[in-house]
């Protein structure tokens, strides 16, 4: 470091020629273990949508968007820590790297906020795909991503163009040429706390009033809070942010920062990808993780249909049981787990998607699940 910075150590401070940045440690383990993790969960859902339940759609392909992006913070966030003086003391850095820290604080914000919205969109996808036969429910979700695209671009270009021209944000030349950027990081958090807390009540309400047993309801929502992760860290996010408004050391409290915007990067991908993984370790260890009709195929977990084992010869009902309006072949489905996110949004009947129909009104009759092979001519 250069011991010649522009700006004066405080009284009973001096310039250290060889600082460490604060929590670089902690910085380090944290995206080193999320990275593993959200990458590792990232890749089985990945395979389990594409090739075990071949339903890969535009969820997918926004949550590998985000993956990008949140890849691309940590690696900033590391690069800043190494060669542009985050987490150490304003005094202690040189010209050269002060202008450093500004363009690197400048691309961390831009590029996370970018990671933070398309991690948004691949839920919003994820719920259409089960609400976009409900009208008001369709509404509300277009509603919700128009205003996570509108102020997610808003805050990017406004970040971005502060200084006109731009190469004052981090020239030092003309300061008074810029808005100050710590009131735009400030609302960045704000809108993310809030469009995370949004996110986490649409699919409650939903399935609050859907017609399940009161049991599967709170597994449904201890699995869906997971998503609190992400807004815990948020709003602990927006707590660390404040006190840098009027700090006058922002480079070394950047270092508390920059770790909770680590643990908000992961656990965006994470908390998208930990739902699928039960039908990948029920495909792969189908003995640890059976599927809701006891078996050991695939077809029947993701389709519903029984088991191959019912259809083959030796099994195979002769036709006057088949058209037998009497006959009634065993039960093949059982009750889905409590914790089965899947299941259960399986099994609710096609007329509680429809408009105006279903539990959002009242309550419809039982669901009696797809008709069985004895039941068709």
């Amino acid at each position: 470091m250069n011991v010649t910075g522009p700006v004066l150590p405080p009284p009973g401070e001096t310039v250290n020629p060889d600082p460490r940045p604060w929590l670089f440690t902690a910085n380090c383990i944290a995206i080193a273990v999320g990275l593993a993790l959200c990458t590792a969960f990232l890749a089985i859902r990945i395979y389990t949508k594409a090739r075990i339940l071949r339903t890969f759609w535009w969820d997918d392909v926004f949550i590998l968007l985000a993956w990008v992006f949140s890849v691309s913070t940590q690696a900033v966030i590391l690069y800043g820590s190494l060669d542009a003086g985050f987490a150490i003391d304003i005094w202690d850095l040189s010209v050269s790297e002060l202008v450093t820290y500004r363009k690197t604080i400048l691309a961390m914000a831009v590029i996370h906020i970018e990671a933070l919205a398309f991690a948004k969109f691949a839920v919003l996808m994820l719920y259409y795909r089960v609400l976009k036969l409900i009208t008001p429910w369709r509404y509300t979700l277009w509603a919700v991503g128009s205003s996570i695209g509108l102020y997610s671009t808003i805050l990017v270009f406004m970040l971005i163009f502060a200084c006109v021209p731009i190469e004052d944000g981090w020239s030092l030349t003309r300061p008074s040429a810029c808005r100050r950027r710590s009131g735009l990081y400030l609302a960045t958090a704000i809108a993310n706390t809030a469009s995370d807390s949004i996110l986490l009540l649409i699919p409650m309400v939903f399935i609050w009033a859907l017609n399940l047993p009161f049991m599967q309801k709170i597994g449904l929502f201890c699995l869906l809070g997971l998503g609190c992760l992400t807004v815990v860290t948020s709003i602990v996010r927006l707590v660390t942010l404040i006190p840098l408004l009027n700090s006058n050391n922002q480079p070394h409290n950047i270092g508390l920062v920059c770790l909770f915007i680590v643990l908000e990067a992961n656990f965006i991908i994470l908390c998208g990808s930990l739902p699928f993984t039960r039908a990948f370790l029920h495909r792969y260890a189908p003995k640890w993780f059976p599927s809701r009709n006891g078996s050991r195929g695939d077809r029947d977990y993701l389709t519903g249909t029984p088991p191959s084992s019912t259809t083959s010869p030796s099994n195979m009902t002769s036709p006057s049981i088949i058209t037998s309006p009497a006959a009634s072949a065993p039960e093949y489905r059982r009750r889905p787990s409590y914790f089965d996110i899947e299941a259960i949004l399986n099994d609710i009947p096609p007329a509680e998607c429809s408009e105006f129909a279903g539990p959002l009104r009242e309550p419809l009759p039982a669901w009696k699940g797809p008709p069985r092979s004895d039941m068709i001519d």
